[in-house]
């Protein structure tokens, strides 16, 4: 077949691939799939979207294209009809605070074009709807007035000063006006001069049934253009036209959007108003962030405490040990109890110590910060100070973001702020009913349709909990691509290459087949996709699969099978997942626990006040639809409070009423899908300790005595061993500024971070720089004779990481991989006696079916040392081996925060009423009545 039909690849030897040739078809769904290390990233991002980004690159400009001329290309022979590539990754590396999921999607800048046309601005003052009558309107209006009575048509003067009328008069008659309304008649405009009255020049008078709209125009016309003359005399004095029948005013006209109740002039809305990234736009106190910093009276006073023992944290520094003392007095002095907790202290008593009392000669621990503000230049305040800062709603906009005058700007009754913090549910709702007349429709209706587009999009993607406000970088590593895949979506790009890395991560069961659904819709708009993926749902929907393996590391980067799914060999591991035939089996229910953690009303973000129980020294899962309160839960309710009991006032942490049971355990440790580090110096040999036990080897050897090497010459953040040009780095990082930067290897070491002098010393045969190249695996067995190394680096061959290279960076790893080595040093420390909660984020992302066996039996042995664990899961087969389950729901956002279905599994699988307990169900009896594969 020709280049044209596929994408043809020929000697593909990146990383750990094995010289493979393939052909990816154009506008197909391709899955690539394989056990953790076996070159799934390694074909999809390092070689075909680093090759597409690679030719992109190189048609623009000079500038840009000196920097590539060295960079390294894809090993690979020949890469042939691959078009330009776009990524997404499973990494959030959005740092910006103003950067939202509106923003991020385009949402924001449609809504913004929406109410700068069809919105409606409120008078802030008296909330009366601000009119702007059209003269050309107006005078169509006047013109088809019935009635026997005259029209008048008079130019009024409001809040003019009495001892400018005759100047105001005076400059009537000059631009040819001659009479003035009183009481109902008209007179001559001079006889309005003694009386001081409010001014007004009669601009006409009109028949009924002989009126003519030119005519009306015209003096509309002539009225606002000698008002403004008039008020380049007089200065800034407010006037409209009003036109009276009898004793009823008809119709008002100004000459700018006015409020009808008390005449305060504005401007016309601009979309400007409605961004907080612009200065029209944002709040001016806290400039568009919806926060300041400001002092948190949680952390300065911890509540569980009393004042008598150290409850007012910044008071127990000697330096302020004043303040303390006549804290005490003042309590002594109003009766107020220093031995109570001070959460059990009257409101009217809480606010004399925090705000202070002028009579008693007391600043209130508020006073006190405001009097250190004053001492700001000295370092040691600044550093005190941050200790008791946080990010609080700003004051002035309640965290709106927004100016008041754009908050004003209403559509349907509600705000462009109210639409950010609804969820994307409701807020596809209420667009879906906006009442829009033919007029309206003429306007914005193009505008209309795709933000109604945009916002289903992202329902599609299974963000239905997710709300416009929502800041970007809060979001994890699977929301932020499915964020992206829907803005790309949106924008309808074709001919392209799309790569996708697990874009079902973090999602329930029931909603990866909308995401299938959506990945197809890509393909049907003309381009060609592949994703990195284990989900069964999306390997089973692919137009062709390519398995890699068969083990990790050095053992994979082998083709395993190819093409259709019904055309892979029996041997295939997908197949094999796909038919049931897992390696993992429903698993042999343990006995009820009498040990327990009670959590009782736990009410952060959307959970409904929930108490339940998390039984000890078992495996309990979280399980419920996105966005259903599983993370807030777990992260914020439970290890915020725990780590607050602790004394840590600077976590954030969920309110609930109490936590009962926490002293059963030593230690709550949060295992999450963070960056270990971000520094590309961490490494997992830094991380495990075998590096300094490496170095002291190295530093031991006759070549290192006779240079005078030290262990401090052998490390790559600091001393005289290493290259002098990347600082041990390795590489040279270039500042592409409208690009991301550029990292190239280092010319002078040659990516071994250095000195020919330090590389020289050899232990076995091996310099730093190769040992720091084994995997973990090799690692083991080169320094079989040496235990220290051994009890380091063995944690990481059974949590499955196996294939890293000690020298690795960390800031390179997957969320997966990243939630793994935390979880290999966990291993390496928990020998002792210790009893440990250890709380993981779903651990099974990006493993296979065979990676997560091997991960459930690193959890077993957690479980026979003793240790508790409460795992945020989706993943059925991983549910089928808790032996307790907590499903929330029975939606995400607003609709969630239930506990849905909660107790054994056994109970679950036979009597759950969620949906989680619906697809456990049918998964289970798959398993049920498939062999067990070998």
């Amino acid at each position: 077949m020709s280049a044209k039909t596929f994408i043809e690849l020929k000697g593909v030897r990146t990383h750990n691939l094995k010289n493979l040739d393939l052909r990816i078809p154009h506008h197909a769904l391709t899955v690539v799939t394989g056990i953790s290390g076996s070159g799934k990233s390694s074909l999809a991002f390092a070689t075909l979207y680093a090759e597409g980004q690679r030719r992109f690159l190189e048609s623009i400009s000079t500038y840009s294209r000196q920097y590539f001329k060295s960079a390294l290309k894809p090993e690979v022979d020949a890469v042939r009809g691959i078009p330009p590539a776009i990524a997404f990754e499973q990494k959030n590396v959005v740092r910006n605070a103003r950067s939202t999921v509106g923003t991020a999607s385009e949402i924001n800048d449609y809504l913004k074009l929406l109410y700068s046309t069809l919105g409606h601005l409120h008078c802030p003052r008296c909330q009366t709807a601000v009119v702007h009558p059209n003269a050309s309107q107006s005078a169509l209006q006047v013109s088809q007035c019935a009635g026997d009575t005259p029209l008048w048509l008079l130019l009024v003067f409001d809040g003019l000063d009495p001892q400018n009328h005759e100047q105001a008069a005076q400059k009537l008659i000059e631009l040819g006006y001659r009479h003035g309304f009183k009481n109902g008649e008209r007179v001559e405009l001079k006889a309005c001069l003694p009386d001081k009255e409010p001014l007004c020049a009669v601009l006409d008078r009109l028949t009924p049934g002989h009126i003519r709209r030119s005519r009306v125009l015209e003096a509309f016309e002539n009225g606002l253009t000698a008002g403004r003359h008039v008020l380049l005399t007089l200065g800034p004095t407010r006037y409209h036209i009003e036109v009276w029948q009898g004793q009823t005013c008809l119709n008002k006209v100004f000459d700018a959007p006015s409020c009808p109740n008390c005449l305060q002039r504005f401007a016309l809305p601009e979309p400007a108003w409605f961004s907080f990234n612009s200065a029209l736009g944002a709040c001016p106190a806290c400039e568009g962030y919806g926060r300041i910093i400001d002092i948190d009276m949680e952390k300065a006073v911890n509540q569980n405490s009393a004042l008598a023992f150290g409850a007012v944290a910044p008071f127990q520094h000697a330096a302020y040990a004043d303040y303390l003392a006549a804290l005490l007095a003042l309590c002594h002095h109003h009766r107020i109890s220093t031995h109570l907790p001070y959460r059990a202290l009257a409101e009217n008593q809480r606010k004399l110590i925090e705000d202070g009392s002028p009579a008693d000669d007391w600043p209130g621990i508020r006073g006190f910060f405001k009097q250190l503000e004053k001492q700001r230049y000295k370092v040691h305040v600044r550093v005190f100070l941050a200790r008791y800062r946080a990010y609080l709603p700003c004051p002035h906009c309640q965290g709106q973001r927004l100016n008041p005058l754009a908050l004003q700007v209403k559509l349907a009754g509600r705000s462009i702020a109210d639409l950010w913090q609804l969820p994307l549910p409701e807020l596809k709702l209420f667009l879906n009913t906006l009442p829009l007349d033919p007029t309206d429709k003429a306007k914005a209706g193009t505008v209309w349709k795709e933000v109604c587009r945009r916002v289903d999009l992202l329902c599609q993607m299974g963000l239905t909990y997710l709300n416009l406000a929502r800041p970007t970088r809060t979001l994890s590593g699977g929301e932020y691509q499915r964020l992206r895949i829907a803005h790309t979506l949106g924008n309808a790009l074709t001919q392209s290459l799309y790569v996708l890395d697990e874009p079902t991560i973090g999602l329930h069961a029931c909603d990866v087949e909308r995401m299938v659904t959506l990945v197809k819709q890509l393909v049907t708009g003309g381009n060609t996709v592949v994703v990195v993926e284990h989900a069964s749902q999306v390997i089973a929907a692919a137009d062709h699969i390519i398995e890699l393996g068969p083990g990790a590391g050095e053992s994979g980067g082998h083709l395993v099978a190819e093409g259709r799914l019904r055309d892979l060999p029996a041997h295939s591991r997908s197949r094999a997942a796909l038919s049931g035939k897992s390696l993992l089996r429903p698993a042999q229910f343990r006995s009820p626990c009498k040990e327990f953690i009670e959590v009782r009303n736990a009410r952060a973000n959307n959970l409904k006040n929930l108490t339940f129980r998390i039984p000890l020294n078992r495996l309990v899962c979280l399980s419920g639809i996105s966005g259903s309160g599983k993370t807030t839960l777990m992260k914020h309710v439970l290890y915020g409070q725990a780590q607050y009991l602790k004394g840590n006032t600077e976590v954030d942490r969920g309110p609930c009423d109490a936590i009962l049971g926490l002293e059963q355990v030593d230690e709550v440790m949060l295992i999450d899908q963070s960056p270990v580090s971000p520094s590309p110096r961490s490494n997992p040999a830094t991380l495990t300790g075998a590096y300094g036990i490496l170095r002291a080897l190295l530093a031991a050897t006759p070549a290192a005595k006779e240079r005078q090497l030290g262990p401090g010459h052998f490390s790559f953040n600091s001393g005289k061993g290493r290259c002098p040009a990347c600082e041990g780095r390795g590489a040279i990082i270039y500042d592409m500024q409208f690009l991301d930067d550029l990292t190239l290897c280092c010319d002078t070491c040659q990516g071994k971070r250095f000195t020919s002098q330090t590389l020289a010393v050899r232990y076995r045969g091996k310099n730093v720089a190769d040992m720091l190249h084994l995997t973990a695996s090799e690692a083991c067995q080169f320094f079989s004779d040496q235990p220290k190394i051994l009890r380091a680096l063995e944690p990481l061959v059974q949590v499955g990481l196996a294939y890293l290279r000690l020298g690795q960076a960390t800031s390179t790893l997957s969320g997966g991989e990243s939630q793994r080595l935390k979880l290999a040093t966990v291993l390496g420390q928990s020998r002792s006696k210790a009893r440990y909660l250890l709380l993981f984020d779903e651990p099974t992302t990006g493993l296979h079916h065979d990676d997560i066996a091997t991960l459930f039996n690193v959890l077993h042995e957690l479980l026979m040392r003793g240790h508790s664990l409460l795992v945020v899961e989706h993943h059925l087969d991983f549910l089928l081996q808790c032996d307790y389950l907590i499903d929330l729901g029975p939606a995400g956002g607003s609709k969630g925060g239930h506990i849905v279905d909660q107790g054994a599994l056994s109970k679950i699988l036979k009597t759950g009423k969620g949906i989680t307990a619906q697809y456990l169900r049918e998964r289970f009896n798959i398993l049920m009545k498939c062999p067990a594969s070998t």
